[in-house]
C-alpha cells in the first residue's frame, strides 16, 4: 500500500513538472510572438518614410476613417512626393478620412482615373484638366464632364534638356531628331506645335517612357533631348545632372509669344539657377499651375476639409516638400475655371473671403 502511494506521489510530481514546463513553453512562445510583433513594429517604423502618406489615424479613430486616394505621378517624380506630403498633412488632422498617395503615369492617367471614379483626387496640369473637361485637343473623344477642381497648386515647369555639351541647344535643333517625353506629354506637344510648327512623326520622332528610362536613353545616345513638365526639383534630373551633366533648352521671349498667342494659359518663367547640380543660371521655360483635381461625386465634407487643412498648414506642407509652400490662399483659387470648382471647396473659399 505504501509502495503504491509512493508511486502515485511520484507520478503526480512528474505531471506537475511537465505542466510547469508546458507553461514556461507557452510563456516563451508568447514572448517570442511579442518579440516578433515588436520587431514587426520596428520594421514598420523603419518603413515609415515610404508610408508617410498614410500615418496612423488619430487616437480612437484607427478603424473608423474612410480610405481615399490621390493619384500623383511616377514614384521618382515631384508629383508623387508632393502628393505624399499633402496626404501626410491631411491625415494628421482629419478624423474622418485617411488619404493615400498612389503612384501613376501622371496627369493623363489621373484624369482617366478620376473620370472612372477610381480615385478621389489627382495632381493634374491645369491645361489638361480644362482640355479633358471640354473634350478638346489631346482629349478629343475623351470628354470627362465629371472633373472638378479642389484647389490650384504648385507651379509646373516645362523641362526640356540635353546632355551637357550636346549640339542640341535650341528647340529648332529637334528637327529630324528623336526626343523623349514622359507618358503624359500633351502639353509639350502643344508647345512644339505652337512655337515651331513641329508635328510628331513629321518633324521629329518621340518615345514615351518613365523618367528613369528617358534619362538612360539620353545617356546612351538613343535620344537627343527629353521633355516633361513637373514641379521642382525632379530627383531623376538631379541624378542625371550629377552623373552626366545637363543643359536646358532655353525658351526665348519671341518663342514664348508665339505659344502664348495660341495657348494663353501658359506663362513665361524660369527654372531657377541652382535648382539642379551644375546649372547655375536661370533656364527660361513655360510654366503653368498644377491643380488638385477631384470628381463631381467626391463627398462635399471631404473636399471642404481637404482645402481647409492644407491651406491652414502650408508651412507644415512646405517643410515636408518645398512645393507645399505654394499652396497659399492666392494660389488655390487661381489657374482654373471657377465654374469647375467643387462645392466643398467653393464653400470654404467663400467663408474665407477668397472668392
Amino acid at each position: 500500500m505504501k509502495k503504491h502511494l509512493a508511486m502515485t506521489m511520484v507520478l503526480m510530481m512528474l505531471l506537475g513538472a511537465l505542466a510547469g514546463c508546458g507553461g514556461a513553453a507557452s510563456q516563451g512562445a508568447d514572448a517570442a510572438a511579442s518579440g516578433a510583433d515588436s520587431a514587426g513594429a520596428s520594421a514598420g517604423g523603419a518603413a515609415g518614410a515610404s508610408a508617410a502618406s498614410n500615418p496612423p489615424a488619430p487616437a480612437g479613430a484607427a478603424d473608423s476613417r474612410i480610405p481615399l486616394s490621390i493619384g500623383t505621378g511616377a514614384s521618382t517624380g515631384t508629383s508623387y512626393f508632393v502628393g505624399a506630403a499633402l496626404a501626410e498633412v491631411f491625415n494628421k488632422y482629419s478624423e474622418k478620412y485617411v488619404l493615400s498617395a498612389e503612384a501613376t503615369g501622371g496627369t493623363s492617367e489621373n484624369i482617366g482615373l478620376l473620370g472612372q471614379g477610381a480615385i478621389e483626387l489627382g495632381i493634374c496640369a491645369s491645361p489638361d484638366v480644362a482640355d479633358a473637361y471640354n473634350g478638346i485637343y489631346g482629349y478629343e473623344g475623351k470628354k470627362t464632364p465629371n472633373l472638378r477642381m479642389a484647389m490650384g497648386g504648385h507651379t509646373h515647369y516645362m523641362h526640356f534638356m540635353a546632355l551637357r555639351g550636346s549640339d542640341v541647344k535650341t528647340f529648332s535643333d529637334f528637327q529630324g531628331k528623336k526626343i523623349a517625353y514622359a507618358p503624359s506629354a500633351w502639353q509639350m506637344r502643344k508647345a512644339l506645335l505652337a512655337g515651331w510648327g513641329f508635328e510628331e512623326n513629321r518633324d521629329y520622332t518621340a518615345q514615351y517612357a518613365p523618367h528613369a528610362d528617358n534619362a538612360e536613353s539620353l545617356k546612351d545616345g538613343l535620344i537627343v533631348a527629353w521633355g516633361f513638365d513637373a514641379g521642382i526639383p525632379n530627383s531623376t534630373v538631379s541624378d542625371l545632372a550629377t552623373t552626366n551633366g545637363v543643359q536646358f533648352i532655353p525658351l526665348l521671349p519671341d518663342e514664348f509669344e508665339r505659344i502664348h498667342e495660341m495657348f494663353p494659359y501658359y506663362e513665361y518663367g524660369a527654372i531657377p539657377g541652382g535648382t539642379y547640380p551644375g546649372v547655375s543660371e536661370d533656364s527660361p521655360c513655360l510654366i503653368f499651375p498644377t491643380t488638385i483635381s477631384t470628381q463631381a461625386d467626391a463627398p462635399e465634407d471631404f473636399v471642404y476639409e481637404l482645402v481647409k487643412i492644407i491651406t491652414s498648414h502650408t508651412d507644415e506642407f512646405g517643410a515636408i516638400h518645398p512645393s507645399g509652400y505654394e499652396y497659399t490662399p492666392e494660389a488655390v483659387v487661381k489657374g482654373y475655371d471657377l465654374e469647375m470648382l467643387h462645392p466643398g471647396a467653393r464653400r470654404y473659399y467663400e467663408e474665407m473671403g477668397w472668392l
